[in-house]
C-alpha cells in the first residue's frame, strides 16, 4: 500500500505466473455523493466512460482494448464506483495510457448520452416488472428513509429523463478525483517502477 502525492491510495500485487495486468480504479462516495434530483447520476456517468473519451469513439476504444488483448468494464455500488481493465503485460505502457485517458477525459457526447439514457430507462422498467426487485426497493426505501441509500443505483425514471450533459460532467468531476481514488494493480509488472508511471498520469489530471 502506498499513498501518492495527490492522495490516491495505490495497491500493488506483483505476480508473474500469467502475463496479464489487471487495473481497477475505485472512487469512494457512491450514492451519498448524489444530490437531490441527481438520482442515478453515478451509474449513468460511469456507464458513459467506454462510450467515448479523449476524442475516441466507443468503437475506437473497443478496438484499442482488443489490440492489447484486453477487456474494459465499469461498475457502480452504494458506496463506490469505478472502472476496471485487464490486458497482456507486454502492452503495459499502452494499457496504462488508454486506461487513464478513458478515466480522465470522458467525452459525454450528446448522442451517446441519449443512447445510454434509453438503455437505463429500459432497465428501470424491467426491474419494476420484477417482483423480487420491486419488493427489495420498497424494503430499502423504508430501511434507509431520508438517506441517499434509499435510492436505487439506477436512479428513477424522472431523474434519468432530466439528467443533462452538464450535470453528468459536473457529477463526474466532483466525485472522480485523485484523493477519492483507490487504484489497485495486480499481475505481471515491476512494482518498483510502476508507481512513478502512475504518478505521471495523475499529475496532469485536471479536476476543476
Amino acid at each position: 500500500k502506498e499513498i501518492l502525492p495527490g492522495g490516491t491510495i495505490l495497491l500493488l500485487e506483483e505476480d508473474h505466473e500469467i502475463p496479464i495486468v489487471a487495473l481497477q480504479a475505485t472512487f469512494r462516495g457512491g450514492l451519498a455523493r448524489e444530490s437531490k434530483g441527481e438520482e442515478g447520476a453515478m451509474n449513468f456517468a460511469f456507464d458513459m466512460l467506454p462510450m467515448g473519451a479523449a476524442g475516441m469513439s466507443s468503437v475506437e476504444i473497443a478496438d484499442k482494448v482488443d489490440n492489447i488483448a484486453g477487456s474494459l468494464s465499469t461498475f457502480s455500488g452504494r458506496d463506490l464506483s469505478g472502472i476496471s481493465m485487464n490486458f497482456l503485460s507486454q502492452h503495459l505502457s499502452k494499457g496504462l495510457k488508454l486506461f487513464f485517458n478513458i478515466m480522465k477525459y470522458p467525452d459525454f457526447n450528446d448522442n451517446d448520452i441519449e443512447i445510454k439514457r434509453n438503455e437505463i430507462l429500459s432497465k428501470i422498467q424491467n426491474t419494476e416488472d420484477e417482483l423480487t426487485h420491486f419488493v427489495f426497493k420498497l424494503f430499502t426505501k423504508e430501511l434507509f428513509s431520508g438517506y441517499p441509500y434509499q435510492n436505487d443505483i439506477l436512479g428513477n425514471s424522472d431523474s434519468i429523463k432530466k439528467l443533462s450533459r452538464k450535470t453528468l460532467q459536473n457529477y463526474y468531476k466532483r466525485t472522480s478525483v485523485p484523493d477519492r481514488l483507490v487504484l489497485s494493480i495486480t499481475g505481471d509488472f515491476d512494482s518498483a517502477k510502476i508507481p512513478k508511471e502512475i504518478e505521471r498520469e495523475l499529475k496532469n489530471w485536471k479536476t476543476d
